[in-house]
């Protein structure tokens, strides 16, 4: 419960929603997945600036461009299975290296 924020579970939410990309879905999944992963992306840079882990801003930028929702890019779906795969494993190991700090709630003097 220590490390459940908004940016861990959008991260395994998506981490999911790309593996569920292996399978045979309709092309509106696939429109929606983009359209998830580059918002999780977007957050995560955020996320990777306020952390200091400014290495991962440069992984996110690159999965922006990738799963950009405006233009897909023709790449064969054999190469796409393989990038879903590798981005949601990223997903996931940065759910254990990139940590915000929680703040803890202060208590207040008042009745």
């Amino acid at each position: 419960m220590r490390y459940l924020t908004v940016s861990t579970l959008l991260r395994v939410i998506n981490a999911g929603l790309l593996l569920g990309a292996l399978t045979s879905q309709p092309y509106e999944y696939f429109t929606i997945l983009r359209i998830a992963t580059c918002f999780t992306s977007a957050f995560l840079i955020y996320v990777a600036i306020i952390t200091k882990n400014y290495a991962w801003i440069v992984v996110f930028m690159f999965v922006i461009i990738l799963f950009n929702p405006f233009k897909a890019f023709p790449i064969k779906r054999e190469t796409w299975a393989i990038i879903d795969v590798v981005v949601a494993v990223l997903m996931l190991g940065s759910v254990f290296l990139i940590r915000e700090k929680l703040v803890k709630p202060t208590t207040s003097n008042h009745p």
